[in-house]
């Protein structure tokens, strides 16, 4: 296995290979010719994930300069290090024709790619980076420019469309930019006479490459960057809470002028603060109680056909005090506390952060106590931006559902399984349980269809609700003396990990009874069948049921029915997640091996590229170490050309 110095080493060139040719890619975006629709969307596309790519890697490195050595990664998990590898050497090698052009014909990867990669001490491996990519929170001056070159050129070009309407447009997944047009001695010059940059010649471009330079195939290129930073940046939570307190990347992260681009860490360091302020004995009142009078207005506006809000009630359980040890008894008769506690929590989980981005949680609006005897909190949110004012079904009701649209595909059931999954994940590692997991707490909107199609649920975006009885991961919640078992509520108790079933359950809540739960859920999107017609099939009508047949039923329900129709590594992930001896002893307060594993035994394997991954026969085993640092680094110091 490789040591981590010498998967650092790796990480590091793979970056820099990434990061140089898109920089490249989008500066060719910038200066093609012969190509006016959607060219500055396109270049604006690129801009925004290069400044994810470069704001990831900031807070990976700690370094705010251009300047990293492989000593910056050394400190890091083992397992962290080779999820980031992972992912590197997946864009690496989507980006690959890219890079074999940047590589030999653009002057910045050439300066740059000369980094010293020491074979003799990987510790003394430094990596550089042009310093005007220090500014994550924008473009330099050329770089605005240019863009505003190609808006002006896209507008020009929808003016000569409108004036002659009868041309006939070329089709424009066939199009290519003129690329080979050109004089050789031609420089792009923008029309405030300054230079875009440092681009190619376009006419030196080998014509067998010309095919990675269609529109079509940039937009491919684009998608693909775009969903594997996406994983990168599921990483955020560990990175945050790996953060020395008084270290500059924190304190730029917690600035509120440090650019958008470094909004979604600054809402996980929001939330782990606010757990560790819960677990600290300070009470989060920086959410003031609405009053009631505005509530009981959401509630009866949520009742509407065309409502916008969602409300959601938090009822106490009716247990005997009796029933409890004596910290949960300490803890209910606190409880008035859980209230602004929960709102503190979701007024920055339910936030939109960078480019529309949400951590699945729908934006927050307020919470008040019905001021009648015995009365309840009651939280109220609103619609995400962009969907429409209709009543947003669940996933419970879409596979009750007899409506030939909503026997959704593969997938789609592979997005639905992977977002929860991710949100789930993203909770936990920000120190937050959910406590109620069930298919009926993940809910879809209706948005309208840009093609002129009428409108469509969204089944790409779900959303978690129901988050009444959410927590931090530090505390007792709800724990018992009773060893009680027996199924009470069939409807809520399938959802329960075994410890939690019956009336009290007999354990503390704890982060792998979400999991549980989530198991359970992805089951139901495997099979297209609910956890109750599940559990029906094996105990309709049957007396004494208890917690562990209901998980011996789902257990073999996955392991006999899930390969079938999801594939092998779903029903891995499924079963490890109803079984949880795997992810259980990580799974203790602050401990980040436990998200980590998470992510790499549930979240990757319920993604659709697992499936793909077996049907071409490729290998989807995420312990394989990455190479050793002499074969990432030959003799010389100098990357291959035909790297990664």
């Amino acid at each position: 296995m490789a040591d981590p110095l010498s998967i650092a080493t790796g990480v590091l060139a793979l970056f820099q290979g990434v990061y140089l040719t898109s920089r490249f890619v989008y500066r060719q975006v910038l200066v093609a010719k012969g190509f006016h629709t959607g060219k500055a969307e396109m270049a604006r596309d690129y801009r925004f994930q290069i400044v994810r790519l470069r704001t990831f890697w900031v807070v990976l490195t700690r370094e705010i300069g251009p300047k990293t050595t492989a000593n910056s990664l050394a400190g890091l998990h083992k397992a962290f290090l080779g999820q980031v590898h992972a992912v590197m050497l997946d864009i690496a090698t989507g980006l690959n024709a890219y890079a074999t052009v940047a590589r030999e014909m653009d002057e910045e990867y050439a300066k740059y790619s000369e980094s010293a990669f020491v074979l003799t001490d990987a510790s003394k491996t430094l990596l550089e980076l042009p310093s005007d990519l220090d500014d994550a929170a924008g473009p330099n001056k050329a770089e605005r420019d240019a863009e505003k070159c190609a808006a002006e050129d896209a507008a020009a070009a929808a003016a000569a469309a409108a004036a002659a309407p009868n041309a006939k447009p070329e089709p424009e997944e066939r199009s290519f930019w003129n690329i080979f047009g050109k004089k050789q001695d031609e420089k792009q010059v923008d029309k405030q006479g300054g230079q875009t940059g440092s681009g190619v010649q376009w006419k030196e471009i080998p014509r067998a490459f010309a095919w990675c330079f269609e529109v079509r195939r940039l937009r491919k290129s684009l998608k693909v960057l775009a969903g594997k930073i996406d994983k990168l940046l599921l990483l955020g939570p560990y990175l945050v809470a790996t953060l020395d307190q008084n270290s500059t990347v924190r304190q730029k992260i917690q600035t509120a002028d440090s650019g958008r681009a470094f909004q979604n860490y600054r809402a996980h360091l929001m939330l782990q603060k606010k757990a560790d302020d819960v677990k600290g004995g300070v009470k989060l009142t920086d959410v003031d109680e609405s009053s009631w009078n505005i509530m009981q207005a959401y509630i009866v506006d949520s009742r509407q056909t065309s409502t916008r809000i969602l409300v959601e009630r938090k009822v106490s359980s009716n247990f005997a005090r009796s029933s409890m040890d004596p910290a949960a008894v300490r803890e209910r008769s606190d409880e008035v506390k859980f209230a602004p506690q929960l709102a503190s929590f979701l007024s920055v989980a339910g936030q939109e952060f960078l480019d529309g981005a949400t951590l699945g949680i729908l934006p927050f609006k307020g919470f008040a106590k019905d001021p009648a005897p015995n009365g309840c909190f009651t939280f109220a949110f609103e619609f995400p931006r962009g969907t429409l004012s209709r009543a947003p079904p669940s996933l419970h009701d879409l596979i009750v559902s007899e409506h030939k649209a909503h026997r959704l595909g593969l997938p789609a059931r592979f997005q639905i399984a992977k977002a929860v999954a991710q949100c789930l994940g993203t909770l936990h590692s920000d120190w937050w349980l959910h406590k109620r997991i069930s298919s009926r707490v993940v809910r879809f909107f209706f948005r309208q269809s840009h093609s002129g199609g009428g409108e469509f649920l969204d089944t790409a975006a779900p959303y978690l609700t129901d988050f009444a009885f959410a927590r931090p991961t530090f505390g007792v919640f709800s724990a018992y003396e009773s060893v009680a078992s027996v199924v009470h509520d069939i409807d809520r108790d399938v959802y329960r990990h075994p410890e939690r079933v019956g009336a009290p359950p007999k354990a503390y809540y704890n982060p792998m009874h979400d999991v549980y739960s989530l198991g359970v859920v992805l089951l139901e999107i495997g099979l297209w069948r609910t956890a109750r017609q599940l559990y029906d099939d094996d105990f309709k009508g049957a007396q004494g049921v208890t917690g562990i047949n209901v998980t011996k039923a789902f257990l073999r329900r996955a392991r006999n029915e899930l390969d079938h129709r999801m594939g092998p590594a779903y029903r891995d992930a499924v079963v490890l997640c109803l079984d949880g001896r795997k992810l259980s002893s990580h799974q203790s307060g602050k401990n980040l091996q436990f998200g980590i594993e998470f992510q790499k035994q549930v979240v990757q394997k319920v993604d659709v590229a697992c499936l793909n991954a077996v049907a071409t026969g490729d290998s989807v085993d995420d312990d394989a170490a990455p190479p050793p640092y002499e074969n990432v680094v030959p003799a010389g110091g100098k990357l291959p050309a035909s790297f990664p």
